[in-house]
């Protein structure tokens, strides 16, 4: 109390000064570093933190997705990359535009939806020459009833690597499917032990399935973490 006193008499300008200067420079520094701060009170609050979730692509890793295989059930690769670009002709989603690069360059044509609609957490669907065809997660074939059969091991094995599969469906059923996939960030794995090192529990959150979810997990040092997490389940997940 004494210090304090002596300080507020002998210097009252620079201890008002003192924390909204704290303040700038810390969200400047944060700012340049990709880091939004809303305000004192949240930096104020990052003292506590006790647990860091994070997103998986474009977060634990580079977000730049390529497509790593293409996998046919009673058609051609060429016509399950071709169904898949024309379902993701409009998405912004990187999944959507990985494939809408690769049957760029394989000279694959990309054919117009008709009656499109995007099924949130699931994937798309859309009709080509009055055929519905689906494109999306496990989850979205388990809903139409359509059945992965004899490829269920090359999909378990692409899942297993940290691959996102995406998986066509058509007439018939199961049609094919194709795999994503995303280099990890290398700062990763070094940001998450440095976490650790501070007490700081490390979780992770993705809307992917457990086993690409897993993976990922896995390779960065991340337990435990959330899969199939719908979009707008986010929020009550953290």
């Amino acid at each position: 109390s004494a210090a304090i006193s002596v300080l507020i008499i002998a210097c009252p300008c620079a201890l008002g000064l003192a924390t909204p200067t704290g303040v700038m420079v810390a969200t400047g520094m944060a700012a340049r570093r990709g880091i939004l701060i809303r305000n004192a009170a949240s930096l104020q609050a990052a003292e506590t933190i006790a647990l860091a979730v994070f997103d998986k692509t474009g977060t634990l890793t580079r977000g730049k997705m390529e497509v790593t295989g293409v996998l046919s059930a009673g058609t051609s690769e060429r016509e399950v990359l071709s169904r898949a670009a024309g379902l993701e002709r409009f998405s912004e989603h990187p999944l959507g535009r990985a494939i809408l690069r690769k049957a760029e360059a394989e000279g694959v044509p990309v054919p117009v939806p008709e009656n499109f609609s995007a099924l949130p957490g699931r994937g798309v669907r859309g009709d080509f020459g009055g055929t519905t065809h689906y494109l999306g997660n496990r989850r979205l074939l388990a809903e139409i009833g359509a059945d992965p059969g004899a490829a269920e091991a090359r999909l378990r094995a692409w899942e297993e690597e940290g691959r996102t599969v995406l998986l066509l469906a058509g007439p018939g059923g199961f049609r094919g499917a194709i795999a994503v996939g995303d280099d990890p960030k290398p700062s990763a794995r070094r940001a998450v032990r440095e976490l650790k090192g501070m007490g700081i529990e490390v979780a992770m959150l993705t809307g992917d399935n457990p086993r690409t979810a897993g993976a990922v997990a896995a390779a960065r040092g991340i337990e435990p973490d959330r899969a199939e997490v719908l979009p707008g389940a986010t929020a009550a997940a953290v």
